[in-house]
């Protein structure tokens, strides 16, 4: 990795790779038991923060922000990679014993720590994810707010205090009296046994520096090749509305769908970096407001503006697709490893559109969006697509990353 502006200081990269590459392995370890997994994602987490350093709005949040892209590629990982490789944990925790301890003390510990982990697994993700970062990696409240893409209250909702039956799960997996713990005691033993599993990571920082560079040029080749796919399907689209009108998705929906985003795991929760406060969602909305405002005397339709945004995204841009025959409005919003698109098309009064969906890749409703009626396409990843039009005879759609629930939300808004 040389030297690159988009990058930022390679020799700051190299500290931060030697500082938070063995942290994000543990953190994704303990969530799978998969070392060899672990390593991947804790790679692919450095190439793409890397990609998207310029996204990173405040440096104190470095390794909050990090951890985000952790989170959002360990949760389309997990589904895909089902196998567990367990590591044989005696090797790996020994190091961080005392040398005099006595065979027995040894055993015991082991014991007791792979109890912790056992009945961390119990826990739900959100729940195994907070205790993690809380006793583990020792963030904040609102640090592990940022990384989760929630709210504080939710993380602290998440607290062994908090969680009904958190402590009896725990209880019986240690045969211990947990449940009469001080909380400061609690704590402390979560900590220490969590740092007591911590596998160790060796691996020569020039080997790693390799591995990640490797990485950014497959994500690089990929993403062209996911333009390359986006620019063609928007040609063919804009095609079919000028020559007939009389079909917007030909064909399967999913396959349309698998062309224009990669798959990205959605599991109910937001997928990103949450908006730390209504001056963000203000600042969102002026610019919103300012790139339509640039283009709007261009278009002849009014541009319509959702009001609410996923958490996390942020917008990338408002274009309007060069085409003589229909006017097409391509609104953007982006988030680490996470995209959403909303299309607008003019389209004539006796425009009709037909949606075809693969019973086996995806399920298609019809839905109300205020007075209009909608379709809606659940794909098997979470993800979902909205389409509807107006009285004005405006075709939007709605589609990328983002969950039935957020994209009826985003509609319904504007």
């Amino acid at each position: 990795m040389a030297n690159n502006p988009e990058f930022g200081d390679d020799s700051l990269w190299l500290l931060a790779i030697k500082k938070y590459y063995p942290r994000i392995v543990n953190y994704i370890y303990f969530l799978t038991e998969d070392r060899f997994l672990a390593e991947d994602i804790a790679q692919e987490t450095f190439a793409r923060g890397m990609e998207k350093f310029h996204q990173l709005k405040n440096p104190d949040k470095f390794f909050p922000w990090l951890l985000s892209i952790a989170v959002n590629i360990g949760r389309s990982q997990l589904k895909r990679n089902r196998r567990t490789v367990p590591a044989s944990g005696m090797e790996f925790y020994i190091s961080r014993l005392p040398v005099d301890d006595s065979a027995a003390e040894l055993l015991e510990r082991k014991e007791t720590t792979e109890l912790v982990l056992k009945a961390i697994r119990q826990l739900s993700r959100q729940e195994q994810q907070v205790t993690i970062m809380r006793y583990y990696l020792d963030m904040k409240e609102k640090d592990i707010a940022f990384a989760l893409g929630v709210s504080v209250g939710t993380v602290k909702n998440n607290y062994p205090e908090r969680v009904p039956g958190y402590m009896m799960i725990f209880s019986s997996c240690l045969k211990a009296q947990v449940m009469k713990m001080p909380k400061d005691k609690l704590d402390d033993f979560l900590s220490s046994s969590l740092k007591a599993a911590e596998i160790k990571v060796d691996t020569p920082i020039n080997e790693l520096e390799q591995m990640i560079a490797e990485k950014i040029i497959v994500n690089r080749r990929q993403k062209r090749q996911k333009l390359r796919h986006v620019i063609e399907i928007a040609a063919a689209v804009i095609l079919l509305l000028a020559v007939s009108g009389a079909f917007f998705f030909p064909g399967p929906a999913y396959a349309l769908k698998k062309q224009l985003f990669q798959t990205i795991i959605n599991i109910g929760e937001s997928l990103n970096i949450s908006l730390n406060s209504d001056a963000d969602q203000l600042r969102l909305q002026n610019r919103i407001a300012q790139e339509v405002a640039a283009i709007q005397k261009d278009v002849p339709f009014e541009i319509l503006v959702p009001r609410y945004i996923p958490p996390g995204f942020d917008l990338e841009s408002v274009k309007q697709s060069p085409t003589d025959e229909q006017a097409c409005i391509i609104m953007s919003f982006a988030a680490p490893d996470a995209d959403i698109l909303f299309v607008q098309t003019g389209i004539t009064d006796k425009f009709s559109s037909s949606v075809n969906a693969d019973a086996q890749q995806a399920r298609a409703r019809k839905v109300s969006i205020d007075k209009y009626e909608g379709n809606l396409i659940t794909f098997e990843d979470g993800s979902a697509s909205l389409l509807w039009i107006t009285d004005d005879h405006i075709m939007c759609q709605l589609f990328g990353d983002i969950n039935p629930e957020q994209a009826l939300e985003m509609a319904e808004s504007i």
